[in-house]
Order: structure tokens, then C-alpha cells, then sequence
């Protein structure tokens, strides 16, 4: 019996071709959205589109889950590349020990 994935169009092994399958047969590697706060208000705040504030974000603004515009966009960024390698250095460390990946793939 061969352990062959059911489904030869999703790489996961799912019924559907899912977007995180997609983007790693596109770039060959794991794709991260990274999360910039660009200053942008919400869009449903006027009132033209609905009343209320919008579900996605917070009372403060939109985007205020990204990094704060206190650093420099390109600090920010060059932040979260440190910390994707730092975990992937933790994660190669961790496989290299025979310990089973912390880190959803």
C-alpha cells in the first residue's frame, strides 16, 4: 500500500486546490502576508456605505495590526525578515533533534 495523496491536484492532501497550495507550487516556498499599517481610515466610517464601524478593524483605525509607523517602513520590514529566518533557524534546529515541528507548514 502506498502512502500516494488522493488527490494529485492539492499537494495537502485536500479535496480543493487551496490558496497555500497554489503559492507554493507558484514561488516553490512558503508565502507570508505581511501586515503594514499604511494610516488608511475606514472606509465605512462616513456612513455612505453602512453605519457603524467596520468588522475589521479597530476602534483606533484600519491596518493597526501592522507594525507602527514610529519605524521606518523598510526597518519594519527588514524586522520581519529577521524574525521569518530566526523561526526558520528554530524550526531546521528543532528538525535536526528529531523533535516534531512546532510551526504550522
Amino acid at each position: 500500500m502506498t502512502n500516494a495523496i488522493p488527490f494529485p491536484y492539492a499537494a495537502d492532501g485536500k479535496r480543493y486546490h487551496t490558496w497555500n497550495c497554489h503559492l507554493r507550487q507558484t514561488f516553490g516556498q512558503n508565502v507570508f502576508k505581511v501586515a503594514l499599517d499604511g494610516r488608511f481610515d475606514c472606509p465605512n466610517r462616513d456612513g455612505t456605505v453602512t453605519y457603524g464601524d467596520c468588522t475589521f478593524c479597530s476602534a483606533a483605525r484600519s491596518g493597526d495590526f501592522g507594525p507602527m509607523w514610529s519605524v521606518n517602513k523598510w526597518e519594519g520590514l527588514n524586522a520581519i525578515d529577521a524574525e521569518l529566518k530566526r523561526r526558520d533557524s528554530f524550526q531546521g534546529k528543532r528538525r535536526e533533534q528529531g523533535v516534531a515541528n512546532a510551526w504550522p507548514s
